[in-house]
């Protein structure tokens, strides 16, 4: 047991980690909030092709989410980050490298997302905002969307928090987000205890977000009902 302790939950190792955890917390959070915004509109634009675009349109939308639904993450971030150097593209930063896969990756997971809710309107809706005179683009604007969107977001939330995880998948080029810098500090003190302070801090993230996201999913199923 002394020996669990000493390795698992050592308090001077842990409290060296959560020192060095303030500039994981603030690459974590570019991470996260970057690529979840610019993966909401990726998603958005995605599924307006699939659902609303002419030929050539919906079937580019079609393979990007079927294209980077199968890829692996991890795949993404090295083919982006060392990859494109050879096509003569080089991107110097690890957090706009990571902000991009993020967001190519979740937008294809999104996209469907949101596929789904702007399906699940109603169609008599849709036909008495056209029957009122709104155009094509009013209809989605101010009928189609707003309703897809108050469908959606219990899958929202979980795309965000499944996103909070994934961020820790950056660490693998550089950037010294949370699993970097505990890393860091295991390898500094050939100990464990950092890995278990920042799972913890995981933990402590995502466990109201998941509680958030079964409160709206059972709201949303009262008011179907």
């Amino acid at each position: 047991m002394p020996g669990f302790v000493n390795n698992f939950l050592n308090w001077e190792y842990a409290l060296v980690t959560l020192r060095a955890l303030p500039t994981g917390l603030l690459h974590f959070s570019e991470l996260l909030f970057l690529g979840y915004f610019f993966a909401l509109v990726v998603g958005l634009v995605a599924a307006l092709m699939v659902l609303r675009g002419f030929f050539l349109l919906r079937w580019l939308g079609v393979i990007y989410v079927d294209l980077f639904r199968s890829l692996p993450l991890l795949i993404l971030i090295f083919f982006i980050y060392f990859g494109l150097p050879y096509a003569g593209i080089t991107i110097q930063s690890g957090v706009f490298a990571g902000v991009l896969a993020l967001t190519i990756c979740y937008g294809a997971y999104i996209a469907e997302v949101f596929r789904a809710g702007l399906r699940a309107v109603p169609k008599e809706q849709v036909e008495g905002a056209q029957s009122l005179g709104l155009s094509e683009t009013q209809v989605l604007r101010y009928v189609i969307i707003p309703q897809a969107i108050r469908i959606v977001v219990p899958d929202l939330t979980n795309q965000f928090v499944a996103m909070i995880k994934d961020t820790a998948l950056v660490s693998v080029i550089g950037v010294a987000e949370l699993l970097f810098e505990a890393r860091s500090v295991a390898q500094a003190t050939f100990n464990t205890t950092p890995y278990v302070v920042v799972g913890i801090v995981y933990i402590v993230i995502t466990i109201p977000l998941i509680r958030l996201t079964d409160f709206l999913d059972e709201q949303m199923r009262k008011k179907r009902d």
